[in-house]
C-alpha cells in the first residue's frame, strides 16, 4: 500500500510541536536545546533563515 503525502503529514504532526514566533525567541534566549526545521524553498531560506535551522526541501524531495 502507498503512503499518500497527506499522510505522512498528518504522521509528521503528532510528533512535531508548532510554537509561535514569540515562544520560539523565548527559547533561543533562554539557551533551550531544540531543532528548527525549515520546510520552505531553498531561496527562501537563502533570502533569512533562523541560525542553525535545518533546511528540507520538501518540493524537491
Amino acid at each position: 500500500m502507498n503512503t499518500t503525502l497527506s499522510e505522512i503529514i498528518a504522521n509528521a504532526r503528532k510528533h512535531i510541536k508548532d510554537i509561535s514566533a514569540d515562544k520560539l525567541n523565548d527559547k533561543i534566549d533562554s539557551g533551550d536545546d531544540f531543532l528548527i526545521i525549515d520546510v520552505r524553498e531553498p531561496y527562501e531560506y537563502e533570502l533569512a533563515h533562523i541560525p542553525n535551522a535545518f533546511l528540507i526541501d520538501v518540493i524537491s524531495s
